[in-house]
């Protein structure tokens, strides 16, 4: 009898667990719609663009990063993958934006950039091109510390479009 009472409560735990898991799947795809919205709404308008920083800065700095081999990161989107630090990419607030093309503007100066990672911080983030690119100011001030920010407008790119 006590077998029975162990199994049926394990088997309670086993079905609970299963239900949480499935209602936690859900909330997941219920955030990434509301983060989607979220980037949706702020295309065009006015946003702040902060300094992703180096290469060397997101193996040295970066937890997923810091066992990649030279010349290469952990990205949010896509995983490891090579990393130049004059190319033009971004990390978005949220994985609904990996693999976009996105026009990115300061003023007059625009950039198109390619969505490669995610923001630990849930913000536009540039690497060195782009923010060169759109002439703000960056920069690194110690091994895991930096800044650099400038007010933007960001627009996803069509596959058609430049």
């Amino acid at each position: 009898m006590t077998k029975i009472i162990v199994s049926s409560a394990f088997l309670c735990i086993a079905v609970l667990g299963g239900c949480a898991a499935e209602a936690e799947g859900e909330a997941t795809s219920e955030s990434e719609a509301a983060a989607r919205r979220r980037v949706q709404a702020s295309e065009g308008s006015s946003l702040l663009l902060k300094y992703e920083g180096t290469c060397d800065f997101l193996r040295s700095c970066s937890a997923p990063s810091r066992r990649s081999p030279a010349g290469f990161v952990m990205w949010g989107c896509t995983g490891l993958g090579e990393c130049n630090d004059d190319a033009m990419w971004v990390a978005a607030p949220t994985r609904a934006s990996c693999g976009e093309r996105v026009r990115i503007c300061a003023g007059d100066r625009c950039v198109v950039a390619l969505v490669k990672d995610t923001s630990v911080s849930g913000d536009w983030e540039g690497s060195t091109g782009v923010m060169a690119g759109l002439g703000l100011p960056h920069g690194l001030t110690g091994r895991c510390s930096g800044f650099g920010n400038g007010r933007v407008s960001v627009r996803r790119l069509r596959d058609d479009e430049d």
